[in-house]
Parts: structure tokens; sequence; C-alpha cells
């Protein structure tokens, strides 16, 4: 019995001894193998090293940048030297120059009264046909529109009956005169074929008049015995002048009596009324040179043609008309310009070209070159403008250079950098 007992707890002895043993390999193990991923994390491969060189060396270029960018003031834009070529900057130092002391005017364009026309139709009647319509370009004697009128048909037979009446009064004149001649007739037959000779003269002329008076030709007059009865009331209406149909009043088949059916005005040249104050009227005179400018800058050389002799009670003001040339048809009725007169006296200012000057968050501004990529706007106040120069009055220096072209490239950028943290950046 002992003897077993004794078996037993050396086999028990024996395994506890085992499982320690076992327990003991198994740690050894985990701590090589963290010993050596350790290793590994503090030693990066030939890769990671790369990597690691490149995003450090980004890190460097980045703060370089900014430290460049720091020395500018805040706002500035940056463009390479390929984009300012690609965008067609210029730059230029702001110069001062002369500016010709001009005189400033707000009008419109209207047409000139000599240049229009109402077409009226001088006899009342039915429209049968009608040729042009509104924007149609005509020139004079196009047949505008044909009126049927029973009024100048019987103007026409009134004609052909005085007519008559006047050869049928000449033939019995002639008779008369040859009696006469002869001693057979009586001195008072005579008498009265006459009186009646110069009755219907005096009538055909005055029937004759009233065709003549519509326009009718005087060959149509002649002829108007070999002509059919049923034509006798047609009438055409022609152009009587060159340019283009701007109204329309009237329509197929609708009867017309002295009244407006076409308006026809000729837009080769125009008229600008501008306002003008009475203390400024000493400035100006008849054939005046008057530059005319759209908002848009479209402009064109005019002359004063008028200066009216009446004051408008209401703001005190003249107003002056200057003609201009429209060939192509741009200067339409209605549109607003801006005036300028040039003034014997001259001074000296800055000026800079009006392209270099734009507007920014509601404000004119120029971009100052800061040397290399570097712009910055400039906020400013402008004096007077003239032949293509703005003067400056404050904001800009002589000598400062100035984007002189190319500008808009800049001011996109200036408009977009609020959407774009990078916009801005040439590199």
């Amino acid at each position: 019995m002992k003897h077993r007992k004794l078996l037993i707890f050396l086999l028990s002895f024996i395994a506890v001894l085992a499982c320690f043993l076992l327990i003991g390999s198994i740690g050894k193990a985990e701590s090589e193998e963290h010993c050596r991923e350790s290793h590994q994390k503090q030693t990066p491969s030939p890769t990671d090293a790369s990597q690691l060189h490149d995003h450090d060396a980004e890190d460097e270029h980045d703060e370089h940048d900014h430290a460049a960018e720091a020395d500018y003031p805040e706002g500035t834009l940056f463009l390479s030297a390929a984009q300012q070529q690609e965008g067609g900057l210029k730059i230029a130092a702001a110069e001062n120059g002369v500016l010709a002391e001009t005189l400033e005017l707000l009008g419109e364009i209207r047409l000139h009264p000599s240049c229009s026309v109402h077409v009226v139709p001088p006899i009342p009647g039915f429209i049968r046909t009608l040729n042009v319509k509104a924007g149609d370009i005509v020139h004079p004697g196009k047949e505008l529109l044909t009126l049927f009128s029973p009024e100048l048909a019987e103007l026409k037979c009134d004609y052909l009956e005085k007519k008559r009446s006047s050869e049928l009064a000449r033939l019995t004149f002639e008779r008369k005169e040859f009696l006469r001649k002869e001693k057979i007739g009586l001195e008072a037959d005579w008498q009265e074929a006459k009186f009646n000779l110069e009755s219907a003269l005096s009538a055909q002329q005055l029937a004759s008049q009233r065709l003549l008076a519509l326009g009718l030709p005087q060959g149509e007059l002649n002829e108007l015995e070999r002509q059919h009865p049923a034509s006798y009331g047609i009438f055409p209406v022609v152009a009587p002048q060159h340019g283009v149909i701007l109204e329309q009043t009237a329509s197929l088949g609708s009867r017309v009596e002295h009244e407006t059916v076409l308006v026809i005005a000729d837009l080769r040249e125009m008229q600008a009324d501008f306002q003008v104050p009475l203390r400024q009227l000493e400035h100006l005179q008849i054939g005046q040179n008057i530059s005319v400018s759209t908002l848009d800058g479209t402009a064109v050389d005019g002359i004063i043609s008028l200066i009216s002799p009446a004051v408008n009670p209401a703001n005190q003001t003249v107003t002056v008309s200057v003609m201009i040339p429209n060939p192509d048809g741009r200067w339409r009725q209605g549109l607003f310009v801006r005036g300028e007169g040039t003034l014997h006296g001259k001074r000296t200012a800055l000026i800079v070209p009006d392209e270099a000057v734009l507007e920014l968050d509601q404000q004119r501004v120029v971009f100052v070159s800061l040397g290399g990529e570097a712009f910055t706007p400039r906020k400013i106040r402008c004096g007077k403008q003239s032949s293509g120069k703005i003067e400056i009055l404050e904001g800009l220096e002589a000598g400062e250079p100035i984007v002189i072209a190319g500008a808009f490239v800049l001011k996109a950028m200036k408009e977009t950098r609020g959407l774009d943290s990078h916009a801005g950046h040439g590199h």
C-alpha cells in the first residue's frame, strides 16, 4: 500500500514538472518574437526609408513656399512666367503724361428729324397689296404697297370727261372761227365758242392738276385713255427715300384715309442729344468735334449740328445735338451714350491705360507687380478719362510697375481665391 502511494506521488511530481518546462519554453519563444518585431520597427526598410525621405522633402518645400509667401502682402497672387505669357500679361511703369481738359456729357441716341419720313397715301383707299414689312431696307422708288381707291377712279373719269369736253369745244370754236373768217357766222357765236373753249380747257387743267398732285406721272396721265377702266382706281405708293421700315401701322385689306401706314428712317446717320448745363455752353460751338461712346467703350467722332436756343425749365439745361455716322447700324435709337469734348487747356497727370483699371469687390483697382511671379491688387481713385487713358488721383505712384494688359487673368484668380484656398499659386 505504501509503495502504491509513493508511485502515485512520483508520477504526479513528474507531470507537474513537465508542465512547468512546457510553459517556460512557450514564454521564451514569445519573448524572442517580440524582440524581432521591435527590431524591425526600429530599422525601416529601404522602401519605407525612401518614402519617409520624400515626405520630409515635401514638408520642407511647403515650409519654404509659405516662408517665401509670408514676405509679400496679404492677398498677393503668384503667376509663373509661363502662365503670364499664356495670359498675355504686359507690365509697364505708371507714368505722368499730358491729359487734355475735356467736357464730359451724357445723352441718348435719337433719329434725326430730317432722316425719317411718314408714308401717308395722298388719297383714301383700300390696301390691295403690301410688299414690305418692318425691318426691310428700301430704296427710293421701290413700290411699298398698292391702293384701290374709288376716289382716284372718279378723278380719272372726271379728267377724261373734261378732256373730251375741251376737244369738242375746240372743234366748235374752229368751225365758228372758219365761219367768222368767211363772214358767214355771227360774231356773237364766235365769242360764245371761244368762251366755251377757254372754260373747257380750264376745267381739263384743273382735273389734271388734281391727279398730278396725287403723284400720278405726267406720262401716265397722257396715256390714261389707253388704260383699261378697271385699273383706274389702282394707286401705287413708292418709297420716297432710302431707309429701313421702322413701323408698319396698316394691314392688308384695311382702308386708309390721310394716315401714316409706314415709317421709313435713314439710319446711316444718327443724332446724339446731350443735356448740357448752362455754365458749360461757353465751351461748345456748332461744328465742334465730340467723341461719342457707348457704355461698353465703342466710340465714334461726331460734329455738333445744333445748340438749342431753348432752355429746359425743369433742369436748366440746353439740348446739344451731335451728328454721328452709322454705316453698320450699331448706333440704335434710345441707346445711352457718353460725349467728350476736348477743351483748350492741358495739364500733367499720372495716367494709365484704361485696360489696366478693373473693378474688384465694387472698387477700382490696378495690379501692381512685386517682381517675379508676385502681383497684388491696389485700390485707386480715378479722375478723368480721355483717349483710352485714365487719370489716377490716389493709390499709385509714378514709376510703379503695373499690369497694363491681361489683368483680367489676375482678377479671375482673385475672385476664385475664396473658393479654393490654393488659388493664386502659379507653381
